[in-house]
């Protein structure tokens, strides 16, 4: 049994479960995207800084309380992109992630700090 357990706990590890790599800008910002694709926003907010997580929980609450189904469908296909590997390059002592292409073809832009040797995307939002 406790070879199960140890057998349980390496197949959890090996597969991600719940881990989050901060390493670089292009993980973080993948990871985010992944994370709000997913709805997951316990996981998105691993990987913003702390001035952001205020704006992960005030997207989770307008996905949640969208007046209309157009108007969620709308927001939530932004988030539904199959986005490329994100292209980072360093602008005024942060980097600037970004990712094509919406279904508008719009291209997702995030900045990112680095903090305890971890990348974290930080970002203003208007809903």
């Amino acid at each position: 049994m406790k070879y199960l357990s140890l057998l349980l706990v390496l197949a959890f590890w090996a597969c991600g479960g719940g881990s989050v790599t901060l390493s670089t800008p292009e993980e973080s910002s993948k990871g985010l995207l992944k994370a709000i694709k997913a709805e997951d926003f316990t996981l998105a907010k691993k990987y913003v800084s702390k001035r952001t997580r205020k704006n992960i929980e005030n997207l989770k609450t307008e996905m949640l309380n969208m007046g209309t189904p157009e108007e969620k469908a709308a927001l939530k296909r932004i988030f539904q992109s199959d986005f490329a590997d994100p292209e980072c390059e360093e602008v005024d002592g942060k980097m600037r992630c970004r990712m094509c292409c919406t279904p508008d073809s719009a291209v997702a832009e995030f900045f990112l700090v680095q903090q305890d040797n971890q990348w974290l995307v930080e970002f203003d939002m208007e809903l």
